[in-house]
């Protein structure tokens, strides 16, 4: 971009001043990557298909977007609003990246980029931004984690969305054309279906232990909502959740590899069929930081209480005020646990 600035410039001293002004737009770049240890090469393939278009409906490669911004420098002028245009995504990426808890949403490269375009809308307030944000995430959540899609899913429809949205297109420049783009994004997979394909009677856990622990952690967000309009979760519980790997924050209640203290807790036969257990479902799991995790392994349930009760998460007091933990436990949380994400991630 220096270069294209000093070649074209009208002058030896408008070249400089270009170059200055470049040089404190790209320490500002460098800072942005640094913050979160953001890839520079996704902020140049998202600034290149959210502002250029599209290649071939997907995200564009680097080497294809380095070339595509080379050419797109025309005038001495057009450095400058590159620069300006990656700068922009380099600040949305890291306060994407900055949010360990919508990993299981920013996944996939198709979901950040459409979630860097509602970011930079221009033709929303704040109060719709956010709106939009959360049907984003609603449509996310479903088609990524509750339907187990892959990377390959939805791609062209993100990334096209995500486009006309940078692009102001003419039918989708409001809040509520932007809204209807993003309903429509995920109309195959609706709340019913995705909770039948992936929580009711399934091993969420084997699924997606990251989803796992997203899901735990909105419906813990909503149990401290629902005791006060200021409640909120203890900043050092969040930490110690959030700053392990999932699969070390997550507790099977009901053991996976159960001790004799856990004999005749999943059941017996079933209409002549034995019950396999499957301490993965999301009845039986709770959030709870690593070291009580590793502690709890196959203690009796009455034991891991003693654990349960050194952790201040809202979700973990419903789990101790019973007296035993059975499979009609497991599957009645797991039913009102449903219940509940059938409201929190169905369309706004």
């Amino acid at each position: 971009m220096m270069g294209k600035a000093s070649e074209l410039a009208e002058s030896p001293l408008a070249g400089q001043a270009a170059i200055e002004s470049l040089q404190k737009l790209w320490s500002k770049i460098y800072q942005e990557l640094a913050k979160e240890d953001v890839s520079g090469e996704e902020v140049l393939r998202i600034a290149a298909t959210l502002y250029y278009g599209p290649g071939h409906g997907k995200p564009r490669p680097a080497e294809e977007s380095l070339d595509l911004l080379n050419k797109e420098a025309k005038n001495s002028q057009i450095p400058l609003q590159i620069s300006q245009r990656l700068l922009a995504v380099a600040e949305k990426l890291t306060e994407l990246y900055s949010k360990p808890q919508l990993n299981a949403v920013t996944d996939v490269l198709q979901s950040r980029l459409l979630a860097v375009a509602l970011l930079l809308a221009k033709g929303v307030t704040d109060a719709e931004r956010t709106k939009l944000l959360d049907q984003w995430e609603r449509t996310t959540f479903r088609t990524f984690v509750l339907f187990g899609k892959d990377s390959r899913a939805k791609v062209g429809d993100y990334v096209k969305l995500a486009f006309k949205i940078v692009k102001e297109d003419i039918e989708t420049r409001t809040y509520n054309q932007i809204m209807a783009g993003l309903r429509s994004l995920g109309e195959e997979f609706g709340i019913d279906r995705a909770l039948e394909e992936g929580l009711k009677n399934k091993d969420f856990y084997e699924m997606s232990p990251e989803g796992c622990r997203y899901l735990l952690w909105n419906y813990e967000e909503s149990l401290a909502r629902s005791t006060g309009r200021h409640a909120t979760v203890d900043e050092n519980v969040r930490a110690a959740i959030w700053n392990a790997r999932a699969s070390d924050s997550i507790e099977h209640i009901f053991p996976q590899s159960p001790s004799s203290a856990w004999k005749g807790k999943w059941g017996g036969p079933r209409r002549g069929r034995p019950v396999t257990p499957n301490p993965g479902r999301i009845g039986n799991l709770i959030l709870l930081p690593g070291g009580l995790n590793s502690s709890a392994k196959a203690e009796s349930f009455k034991h891991k209480k003693t654990l349960y009760i050194q952790h201040h998460l809202r979700m973990v007091d419903e789990i101790t005020s019973e007296q035993d933990w059975t499979l009609n436990k497991i599957e009645a949380r797991e039913a009102r646990l449903i219940e509940w994400a059938k409201s929190r991630w169905a369309d706004i």
